[in-house]
């Protein structure tokens, strides 16, 4: 392991939930995840295997934004949006 290449702190963690709270729906897998996070890929998948976030994440195969290969990636689903009620619709 390399100086860059350190295990996911507890800064690291907050800096992969804020990353992910900010590019919803954008599909990323775990070794470009684990670049932009200075860490290994192993890190990253135990690390979203642990998250805390107010929003779901979904997990699949698809093409990564980031390197464009087809594989497994994360990506947020973004904030719950919420159906308004019609105006005068019954409760």
């Amino acid at each position: 392991m390399t100086a860059q290449e350190e295990p996911l702190t507890a800064t690291g963690m907050q800096k992969l939930r804020l990353w992910l709270r900010d590019n919803p729906m954008v599909y990323v897998c775990d070794g470009c995840l684990a670049l932009k996070m200075g860490v290994f890929p192993r890190e990253v998948h135990d690390a979203l295997a642990m998250i805390d976030l107010d929003e779901p994440i979904q997990l699949g195969t698809a093409q990564c934004s980031e390197c464009l290969q087809t594989k497994p990636v994360v990506r947020t689903l973004g904030p719950t949006a919420r159906v308004p009620r019609a105006v005068g619709a019954a409760r």
